[in-house]
């Protein structure tokens, strides 16, 4: 059976083309990204400790890590490790990966938390602080948080818990080092 169609249908469907077009072109580079960081498992952040740079973690030191479970439920999250024990004071650089810039998109910005997974003792300080991300009656909410007072650590195991985020999205890679 035919159809007639009016002549204004086809301006329709050029228009609806092109941009299906260019969207179809852009998209395995977007997916690409997305698909990469979206877990957000650390797969878009690098860490180096010291100068000596993050590696993934094999299923057997994963599992040894499981010694730890009971000092912290961020255990399951290491997937990263720093080679070798670290001594003195700590500089921890993390960085975008290649490729993941697209995702973070701009103004990116570094967190580092520190977590002992032995007893040690830390000199921390409390700061109190405020976050514009939660309102409470129509005003940010305040934030406590203990803040290390030295980049240096007792010797221990420790996670790092390396957060980006940038504009359009977050990332974070949990690493975990020894430090002698």
């Amino acid at each position: 059976m035919r159809r007639q169609v009016p002549a204004g249908s086809f301006r329709t469907a050029r228009g609806f083309l092109l941009p299906a077009l260019l969207l179809a072109a852009l998209l395995p580079s977007l997916a690409s990204a997305k698909s990469k960081c979206f877990p957000r498992e650390g797969n878009c952040v690098s860490v180096t400790v010291n100068g000596t740079a993050a590696v993934a973690m094999k299923k057997k030191e994963r599992r040894e890590l499981r010694r730890y479970e009971k000092a912290s439920s961020y255990v399951d999250d290491a997937s990263m490790r720093i080679p070798g024990a670290v001594t003195g004071a700590l500089e921890v650089i993390p960085s975008v990966t290649p490729g993941g810039e697209s995702w973070f998109g701009g103004n990116v910005c570094s967190e580092v938390a520190v977590v002992p997974l032995q007893q040690v003792s830390l000199e921390v300080e409390q700061k109190l602080g405020t976050t514009n991300s939660v309102r409470i009656g129509g005003q940010a909410a305040v934030t406590q948080r203990l803040e290390l007072q030295s980049n240096e650590l007792p010797p221990g195991a420790y996670l790092l818990r390396v957060t980006l985020r940038g504009s359009d999205n977050w990332d974070r890679a949990t690493v975990f080092l020894e430090v002698d």
